[in-house]
Formats: C-alpha cells, structure tokens, sequence
C-alpha cells in the first residue's frame, strides 16, 4: 500500500522548470530603512564631502530574511513635521527626490554590504535641508514581481 501511495502521488506532480520555480521561490515583500545606521552625514570641508544622507536599506523577502532584489530605489527627503502621525511635510525641490537603477546586478552589487545584509547608498542632501534638525527619508522599492514597497524614517542630526 505505501508503495501505491508513493506512485500515486508522484503522478499527481505536475514538474515546473527550475527557472520558474527558482524565480519564484524567493521576492521582495517589504523595504525597510536600517534605523541603527542610516544618518545624516554632515558636510566636511576640509576633505572636500558635502553633506549627505547614508542609507542602509534592507529588502525582506517573504519569510522576514534579507535578499537582494533587481529593481528601483526612489528616495525622498521631505521637511518633518513634529506632532502629527505622518511627520512627512512638503518635499524639498531638486535632491529631495533621487532615484537609483539597481536592475542590473552588477549595478546592485556595487551598493550591497555583504556585512549589515543591507544596500548602502550615500544620497545628496538638498540645499534646503542643510539648517534643518530633523528631516523625514522615506525609500521606495519598485520591481516587477513585487510592486511597490516603501518604508520612512525620521533623521535626526547628531544621532
């Protein structure tokens, strides 16, 4: 009877490509920005670096765990609004919206640190942002499987 069973259910299988089933073992549910190491990087004249913003973005495929992913990071800096739920005010003109390709994988290979498992992206800040304390980052993923995925974080300098 085990045998039979064993049969049966092979029969039942229907078999998938590997490349279907590979593409489709593993995606993109949910973009989260690295609260422990995202930061705002003040400007240093002496060895010429402006100010900037260093992102550490995490993609968490279905399970929680992080993975790379082909796609498109939008990034925007918008000014904080204190003491309300969405603290995102109006975004800032130019640098407030930056957009990297990372579809090419050599491309996204540039930007991954195999140690915090998380893309790291050094991102312009806007001119108008330079006096401001606090400044709201949000970070959207766009792919073809996934969609769209967006995670904000609230930037404090000094932290």
């Amino acid at each position: 009877m085990g045998l039979w069973g064993v049969i049966i259910g092979c029969n039942g299988m229907e078999s998938k490509p590997a490349d279907e089933e590979r593409a489709g073992a593993f995606f993109v549910k949910e973009v989260r920005l690295q609260r422990s190491f995202t930061r705002i990087l003040e400007a240093d004249p002496q060895q010429g670096e402006p100010a900037g913003i260093e992102a550490y973005v995490e993609l968490l495929d279905q399970f929680g765990d992080p993975i790379k992913g082909a796609g498109v990071f939008r990034f925007e800096i918008f000014r904080y609004v204190p003491a309300v739920s969405d603290p995102r005010g109006r975004r800032f003109a130019g640098a407030g919206m930056q957009v990297l390709d990372l579809s090419e994988p050599q491309v996204s290979q540039q930007y991954w640190d195999g140690i915090t498992q998380c893309y790291r992206m050094i991102l312009e800040l806007p001119e108008e942002a330079a006096g401001a304390r606090q400044i709201v980052l949000q970070a959207t993923f766009i792919s073809d499987p996934t969609g769209r995925v967006q995670d904000t974080l609230v930037l404090e300098r000094g932290q």
